[in-house]
C-alpha cells in the first residue's frame, strides 16, 4: 500500500475507513506514505535503501508508478515491475528476487 490517502477518492473508501478511519485521520499520519517520506527526506537523515515491485496488473500500479515516480530521484530506490495482480503467487515469486537484493552475506541466508 503505497499511498492511501488517495485510495478515499476511489471505490474502496468504506473499506479504507474501517481499516485506517476516515481520509483526515490518515493524512499526515503515520499511514499516509508519501507523507511520511517527504518528512525523511526534508530532515537530511540518512535514509535505508527502498526496493519496490508491484504487478502491472495489480490494482494498485498506478499508486506504485506514482510513487516511484515522485521519488525516484530523491531516494535509493530500486523497482521492479513485471505482469501479476496483488495476489500470493506474485509475491512469492518476487520474494526471492527481494532477498538476493538486501545486503545479507551469504551465511546469513542460510548458504555456505
Amino acid at each position: 500500500m503505497v499511498d492511501p490517502v488517495s485510495w478515499y477518492d476511489q471505490d474502496l473508501n468504506e473499506q479504507f475507513q474501517l481499516i485506517y478511519g476516515t481520509k483526515e485521520e490518515v493524512t499526515g499520519s503515520i499511514n499516509d506514505l508519501p507523507f511520511q517520506m517527504e518528512q525523511l527526506i526534508a530532515s537530511g537523515k540518512q535514509m535505508p535503501k527502498f526496493y519496490m515491485t508491484c504487478g502491472t496488473e495489480d490494482f494498485l500500479y498506478p499508486m506504485n508508478v506514482a510513487f516511484r515516480d515522485r521519488f525516484r530521484d530523491r531516494i535509493d530506490l530500486t523497482y521492479h515491475e513485471e505482469p501479476g495482480i496483488h495476489e500470493w503467487a506474485y509475491w512469492d515469486r518476487n520474494i526471492r528476487r527481494i532477498i538476493e537484493w538486501l545486503p545479507i552475506k551469504a551465511n546469513e541466508k542460510g548458504g555456505k
